[in-house]
């Protein structure tokens, strides 16, 4: 397969991009392990994958306290994590390139022991998620999370506003929003873990509706160059494995809103590795109809 345009520059958001290789988000857990803050191995590790002109995508980062997910995965919501990250940001740029922070609510991928007071996960619905999880010390299966009430919504809307803004003064040149992976957003999405009967559940609209509501916040907050969004064209893991008519339902509505919201860019990813992964693979005529219907600056990555 030729990919005559890989390394030929392109434009994403405020970004003149030199080539089209972009570094995907993978999960280190390299932080600092009391303050989970960034540090001088983040720096480096960054630093060493920095191109001219080239973008990276960060790590997951937690938009607040209430989204963490792992053990020593990074946030933005302290003076450390922001410290933190300004180094690494700082590195980036030295050598000539960009970076946007990848913000992740784990949603139901989580445990109380990693929340603050020991709070339950929440999640759109409370659908347990098969399976154990890491904490501090080992593995436990997953807990049932608690429905998010509809009057606390808009609270979670703002940790990603807050950390959409804290990343921007951090020194990230803008934000990706994790849609994908089972976390909070693409649980919203999903048949599986949302079974709301409010407006934020039941037709395609309405599971989409708190994605949107958190995209045009973060839009209104930093602006829309600065913003993009990873979704999963079914193909996931976390216990979270979509029909591919509802898919392809979810991506006919959300492509051309996204659309109207001029984003930096919709990332559309794509993985694989069985037993690891549980998925379902879609058919290349429907990627493609995905592609076209978010027509602007479109990544696609494993």
């Amino acid at each position: 397969m030729a990919f005559d345009h890989l390394l030929s520059p392109t434009q994403a958001g405020d970004m003149q991009l030199k080539h089209r290789v972009v570094m995907s988000p993978m999960t280190r857990l390299r932080n600092d392990p009391v303050t989970e803050a960034p540090r001088e191995i983040n720096v480096l590790y960054y630093s060493q994958r920095t191109t001219e002109g080239g973008l990276i995508i960060s790590e997951g980062v937690a938009p607040s306290a209430h989204g963490r997910g792992y053990i020593r995965a990074p946030g933005v919501h302290t003076e450390a994590h922001l410290e933190g990250w300004k180094k690494v940001t700082a590195e980036v740029h030295r050598k000539g390139g960009f970076l946007f922070c990848q913000l992740m609510h784990a949603g139901r991928v989580s445990h109380s022991s990693l929340l603050p007071d020991n709070e339950l996960p929440v999640a759109p619905s409370a659908v347990k998620m098969e399976g154990l999880i890491h904490v501090q010390n080992g593995k436990v299966p997953y807990e049932e999370p608690r429905a998010l009430a509809k009057e606390e919504l808009p609270d979670i809307v703002n940790q990603f506003v807050t950390a959409a803004k804290n990343a921007i003064a951090c020194g990230f040149d803008g934000i990706e929003l994790h849609g994908g992976n089972g976390y909070l957003l693409q649980e919203f999405l999903a048949l599986k873990t949302n079974r709301r009967t409010d407006e934020y559940g039941g037709s395609v609209e309405n599971r989409a509706r708190f994605v949107l509501e958190v995209v045009d916040a973060c839009v209104d907050a930093i602006g829309s160059t600065k913003v993009g969004i990873k979704l999963q064209s079914g193909v996931t893991f976390s216990d979270l494995v979509e029909p591919e008519d509802d898919v392809l339902a979810q991506y006919e509505y959300l492509g051309p809103e996204l659309e109207k919201r001029k984003l930096a860019y919709v990332c559309l990813s794509s993985i694989n590795g069985e037993p690891y992964f549980r998925f379902a693979q879609l058919s290349e005529p429907n990627l493609s109809m995905i592609h076209s219907a978010t027509s602007g600056n479109t990544t696609k990555g494993r």
